[in-house]
């Protein structure tokens, strides 16, 4: 049985960032949201019948806490971050699936020297580590399930070097990511800080 199906969701996230110390911010946060599956298609090689391949709604859920240390080393900035979290699904005709994860980032920042219109836009580069538990496990029909206990991610954003403000978003970045792992890859677009 070959199978096929794709997925996509919008998981909204609100935090609370409280600052201990001046390089030190703690961030407890809650996300909501729902995806989809679709375009789904299944044939069975060398034999005749047909494979009902579900599709729906899948509401997404997310809570936890995070901690974010910054430090400037000349003119480059450092941010080392973590968190711990608790997510899950609960679909329309599936049973749900909860897991934990933690997460282990860095980011490096750097002007790119020069303004436009008193912008002045850098460049960052992030690796991001991720460990579930138990392992997140993707259902694939006639196979085993996929199971994911280690993820890598790296990415590059552009955003603004000092404080800037850009419709109603407090210093925006923009960027792209490669994660990868565990059998499981796939490309994140970053509207934000990437961890």
């Amino acid at each position: 049985i070959t199978a096929s199906e794709d997925f996509v969701f919008a998981l909204p996230q609100a935090e609370l960032q409280i600052p201990i110390r001046r390089w030190w911010t703690v961030k407890p946060f809650a996300a909501a949201g729902l995806g989809r599956t679709f375009n789904g298609s299944a044939t069975v090689e060398g034999g005749s019948g047909s494979v009902q391949v579900e599709e729906g709604f899948v509401f997404l859920y997310a809570a936890g806490i995070s901690n974010l240390f910054e430090f400037h080393v000349q003119d480059f900035l450092l941010s080392i971050g973590s968190r711990l979290a608790a997510a899950g699904d609960a679909g329309e005709s599936s049973k749900s699936t909860n897991y934990g994860t933690l997460q282990n980032g860095l980011e490096v920042r750097h002007p790119l020297g020069f303004d436009v219109k008193g912008f002045l836009p850098d460049v960052g580069v992030s690796f991001i580590y991720y460990y579930f538990f138990p392992s997140a496990k993707f259902s694939l029909p006639g196979e085993s399930p996929l199971e994911v206990s280690n993820q890598f991610e790296f990415g590059i954003n552009v955003g603004s070097a000092t404080p800037a403000k850009l419709w109603i978003f407090n210093n925006p970045q923009l960027g792209v990511s490669y994660r990868f792992g565990d059998g499981l890859s796939g490309v994140r677009a970053q509207f934000g800080f990437p961890f």
